[in-house]
């Protein structure tokens, strides 16, 4: 490990062990155990032990906990035959076993050590380059399942092509390849092959809605920019415009010049050269010729179809934010507003809508989200209003599961959180008509069902379980009958469960899905969402009569209907220009002639599933914990009598449960193996409470001036041991532990004088919250807050004595567009009669030498001020005023998101005993104060500012009588 080469350190042993501290608190590394000078960052919290065993296959070894054996087998079963397609397909045979994780919900799935990130609801799996692993989380549906079992395994062929095998990408430095080459050829694949290799074609109907909205409103994603499209913020149009593009690909060309794409890749590493040598046309005429065909495809779509507002009234609030989509529309009992889904800033909420004016009314869960729960369940009928209008029932996660928060209309408060009993994850439910108990679709034990629960209680009873997924439950008026969509024979039905005899019929209905019933007052009539044409529209089923009407012929798509309580209006959302809008209809006076229904009995109800659970069979053991190396890399120089090597390590276990990291650097000024720098830490993780342990040997060579009058080498030495833990209380807040000690030793033969030996032996604790919801250059929304406390143990010679403790508070608020208020408190202090020195000014994260700075404190030098107690105020508007930024010399390159501030500095430093003057006649005295503006831009994924300031005493400015002090700065401002 090597740092500067020549420090001063004489007489500054207080700054110097500053940086040693500085350096023990940055051992933890990873995720929520990172501690750097006492860090933010939300939490992965791991709610339970996994048991794991293992089914071995001809191409897979499926992980997955031994209750849930049958899943395992037919998810086995999937990733076969998915290999055996691919293989013929891209005419590759894997050069290794496939491990695959198999999770049985999302939950748990987000509880995954694979990756330290924290994992979004909307990841479906993911598949990586080193070791080869898939990882997936079951939903309830078998054949999303499959979908995405071929999508990642499509990764690993992608991988074994390119890299050719498991760790080779550690020794082969190939660019990764365009991001819509990648993606789109797996949703290509994912969505099914025929026993010729050939693609079925086809994409799902969300999928052709969010494309063609994107075709006819001019908002294609440019091509350049899906070569890579993780910044972007239209992620899934991404996927979709890629899935296109393949699709059009293997259509034109010829399905093996997808694959040839992905072999020339490693070849060329450049996309336009890859379109030209093996499609021969440029990227520019590929993206014509594309766009084209989806003109000619979507274009014509228009003639004899409706826009929604040529039928219905738009009543999407219009608070001049854009961006804000709605779903899952309720009304209430008088019919005059509707609680509705919203996302806005990067944050779920739930709203009540006035219908005259589309003015929100109320935010029903302000301030709820980290107290009350993590994140609102996404999707339709995830919330219901009761029919006495008093109750709004939504879904949310609390813990390792998902909670029902009934909300007391009349009192304006959450008035009680139901529990349903061995439920992890709840897709939707629905009020029975007496608001007593709620029908609620579910997973549970790794298998989706209907459920009915208690509303006082909680106490839960189950309907149907199964291996077909069963969503969007509808009590009729009556009580006897339960409506919900089940997936059937490759879509969804609907079906008719009979509480009276457990009888269940399925409606025969022409399309492809039939999705989210919802029932007239009169008991004899449902609404459906009916997928067809790839598009949804609105369709009522008159069960007494047994005919099928078609309300709606729409453009774009409708989504999510609910009737009004008078029968006359139907509320819906329609996604249109990125976004999903809320509208309100009325019913039809005159249906026409419709079409006949068949009600016939449900038979055959995931036999295919079962058969599989039965019949397949597969030897299974036990997972046993096996190391491997994940990272690599290795330097070394030579030079007449110098010498140098470096390595650096990381290993682990196949689930991150055991992490390793190895880091070492030896050079020719050591003269025995004790003088090696090195650096290890192990980490496990596999609990709720992970720990981590480190352990540092720093030696560092330096010239300094003699007694002789020439300069020496000298030595100082650094052995560092570092111990931390951290227990997670949810997901927004925890309390870290951690047991640091430093020994110092400075070896001076030539200058007596200046050797000395310290220690430090520090335990410390702390407590963090962090609410922030991240933008694309900063936090957005949200809050943080920790406090940091320390006191070293004194009981032995050398040992130095001091208490530490650390404040911080930083605030978001989010006002129009991309711009937000932000506002940031620190204080800190060094206590006893070794306290450590801290320095305050320039930017923020900027350390001289040994010297510990804090900022920002702009317009200042970053030593203008020390003390041993520091304090400092910050207040900055932040706007983003570019998306994107496009160049044409020497390539067509881009930069996104460059946004700016301005700013206000606040700061002061002082020591023990001293009593500064913060003001005198209305001018600063020790407080310090700079204002400015800046720049923010984001260059490859590091975030960069340039900001320019000037100091002011609020009356004048000071420092240079000419322009601004300049600082330039890597990393997030607070």
């Amino acid at each position: 490990m090597r740092v500067l080469a020549r420090i001063d350190l004489k007489g500054c042993p207080r700054r110097f062990l500053t940086f040693i501290v500085m350096l023990g608190f940055a051992f933890p590394a990873w995720g929520q155990y990172f501690l750097p000078a006492r860090g933010f960052g939300q939490n992965k919290v791991r709610y339970r032990k996994f048991d794991w065993w293992a089914l071995k296959t001809k191409y897979v070894e499926v992980y997955y906990n031994p209750e849930y054996e049958d899943l395992a087998k037919i998810a086995a079963k999937m990733a076969d035959d998915a290999v055996e397609e691919l293989q013929k397909a891209t005419r590759h045979e894997l050069s290794t076993v496939v491990p695959l994780i198999l999770y049985e919900t999302h939950y748990q799935f987000e509880q995954t050590n694979i990756v330290t990130e924290i994992l979004p609801p909307g990841v479906g799996g993911f598949a990586e380059s080193l070791r080869y692993r898939v990882v997936i989380p079951f939903d309830g549906n078998l054949d999303n399942l499959r979908e995405v079992i071929a999508h990642e395994m499509t990764h690993i062929f992608q991988y074994d092509i390119i890299y050719g095998g498991p760790l080779k990408s550690l020794t082969k430095r190939i660019k990764p390849p365009p991001t819509w080459l990648m993606e789109g050829m797996a949703e290509y694949f994912g969505r099914g092959l025929t026993e010729y290799g050939e693609k079925k074609g086809g994409m799902e109907i969300t999928g052709e809605m969010v494309l063609r909205d994107a075709v006819l409103s001019g908002t294609l994603i440019p091509l350049k920019d899906l070569d890579d499209f993780s910044m972007l913020s239209r992620v899934y149009l991404a996927y979709k415009e890629s899935q296109s593009l393949v699709t059009y690909i293997a259509r034109r060309f010829g399905q093996y010049k997808v694959v040839q794409l992905l072999r020339r890749w490693k070849f060329l590493s450049d996309s336009e050269k890859l379109i030209r040598e093996v499609l021969g046309i440029s990227r520019e005429e590929l993206e014509r010729d594309w766009r084209t065909y989806l003109y000619r495809k979507y274009w014509p779509q228009i003639e004899g179809r409706k826009y929604t507002y040529e039928f219905a009234r738009e009543v999407t609030p219009d608070d001049g934010r854009k961006g804000v989509g709605h779903m899952s529309p309720a009304w209430s009992l008088g019919g005059e507003m509707l609680a509705v889904l919203s996302a806005r800033e990067g944050e779920l909420g739930i709203e009540l809508i006035r219908l005259r004016d589309g003015k929100v009314l109320y935010n029903v869960t302000k301030g709820m989200r980290a107290y009350e729960y993590e994140d609102l369940r996404f999707g339709e009928k995830v919330l219901a209003w009761s029919p006495d209008g008093r109750w709004i029932a939504f879904v949310g996660k609390r813990s390792d599961r998902d909670r029902i928060f009934v909300w007391d209309v009349y009192r304006m408060s959450l008035d009680r959180r139901l529990d349903p009993e061995g439920v992890e994850e709840v897709t939707s439910l629905n009020w029975s008509p007496d608001g007593r108990r709620l029908v609620i679709s579910g997973i549970k034990g790794g298998s989706p069902g209907i459920f009915i629960l208690d509303a006082s209680s909680g106490r839960t009873q189950v309907l149907t379980r199964g291996l077909s997924d069963q969503v969007f439950p509808a009590w009729s008026p009556d009580g006897g009958t339960i409506a919900f969509s089940t997936r059937y024979r490759g879509s969804y039905d609907i079906c008719l469960y009979k509480l009276s005899d457990g009888r269940m019929e399925r409606l025969d209905l022409p399309g492809s899905d039939e999705l989210t019933p919802c029932w007239f007052q009169d008991g004899r009539r449902l609404l459906l969402a009916v997928g067809e044409e790839g598009r949804y529209n609105l369709k009522l089923v008159d069960l007494s009569e047994g005919r099928l009407y078609q309300l709606t012929d729409v453009v774009g798509g409708v989504q999510g209907p609910a009737v009004s309580p008078d029968g006359r209006r139907i509320a819906f959302t329609a996604y249109s220009d990125g976004v999903r809008k809320l509208f309100v209809m009325d019913l039809p006076d005159s249906l026409g002639r419709g079409e006949e229904v068949r009600i016939v009995p449900l038979e055959g109800w995931g036999e295919e599933y079962r058969r599989i659970a039965q019949e397949v069979s597969y030897p299974k053991h036990p997972y046993r914990t096996d190391f491997s190396l994940d990272y690599a890399a290795t330097q070394f120089a030579f030079s007449g009598s110098f010498f140098e090597a470096y390595a650096m390590f990381l290993a682990g276990d196949l689930f991150g449960n055991h992490r390793m990291f190895f880091l070492t650097d030896y050079t020719s000024f050591s003269q025995n193996i004790s003088d090696m720098d090195f650096l290890f830490q192990y980490q496990y993780s596999a609990l709720r409470m992970p720990f981590i342990f480190g352990i540092l040997n720093w030696r560092q060579p330096f010239y300094l001036l003699g007694d002789d009058g020439y300069y020496h080498v000298a030595h100082d030495r650094q052995f560092a041991l570092a111990a931390f833990s951290s227990y997670p209380i949810d997901r927004y807040r925890r309390i870290d532990f951690g047991y640091y000690e430093l020994h110092v030793a400075r070896e001076a033969p030539y200058t007596p004088s200046e050797e000395f030996q310290a220690r430090i032996r520090l335990p410390c604790v702390a407590y963090v919250h962090d609410t922030v919801v991240w933008g694309p250059l900063g936090p957005m929304k949200g809050s943080r807050f920790y406090v940091f406390g320390g006191k070293t143990l004194v009981s032995l010679e050398g040992d130095w004595d001091f208490s530490y403790l650390d404040l911080d508070w930083r605030w978001y608020k989010p006002l129009w567009g991309n711009s937000v208020l932000a506002a940031r408190f620190k204080t800190l202090g060094s206590f006893g009669p070794k306290g450590l020195e801290h320095f305050l000014g320039g930017p923020s994260f900027f350390s001289y030498g040994y010297e510990l700075s804090v900022g920002p404190l702009r317009g200042y030098d970053p030593w203008a001020m020390k003390g041993t107690r520091v304090a400092l105020a910050n207040l900055e508007y932040r706007t983003v005023f570019i998306r994107q930024l496009v160049f044409g010399w020497p390539t067509t390159w881009s930069l996104g998101y460059i946004g700016g501030c301005v700013f206000v500095d606040a700061g002061l430093a002082w020591n023990e005993g001293e009593s500064p003057r913060l003001v005198r006649e209305g001018r600063l005295e020790a407080l310090r104060c700079g204002v400015g503006f800046g720049l923010r831009m984001i260059l490859g994924f590091i975030p960069v500012s340039l900001d320019f300031a000037k100091q002011t005493d609020l009356q004048r400015f000071l420092g240079p009588k000419k322009g601004f002090r300049v600082h330039l700065s890597l990393g997030w401002g607070f």
